[in-house]
């Protein structure tokens, strides 16, 4: 998601061309190549209310709110269902 943001603030300044993209973020050509429509598409309220909702999973995963494991791993994809519609 941190990439992702670098790549939409990029392309806020004017960056159109991937190449030109990577430079200013520091992301991988690839990486901006992947996430250049998303970036182009969301806004950065959007992409700060998706860090944050990565961030919540990921705490909640560490700390024992979500509870995901081998034998019951349905908390964990729901987590990834709800970043995946995210995007949409």
């Amino acid at each position: 998601d941190l990439e992702l943001a670098l790549i939409r603030a990029a392309v806020e300044e004017g960056a159109t061309q991937a190449a030109t993209i990577s430079k200013k973020s520091g992301a991988s050509f690839f990486a901006v190549r992947s996430l250049l429509p998303a970036a182009r598409r969301l806004s950065m309220s959007d992409i700060r209310r998706m860090v944050n909702d990565v961030t919540e999973a990921d705490l909640g995963l560490k700390t024992g709110v979500y509870r995901a494991t081998a034998d019951a791993p349905e908390e964990i994809h729901a987590l990834i269902d709800r970043s995946i519609l995210a995007f949409r």
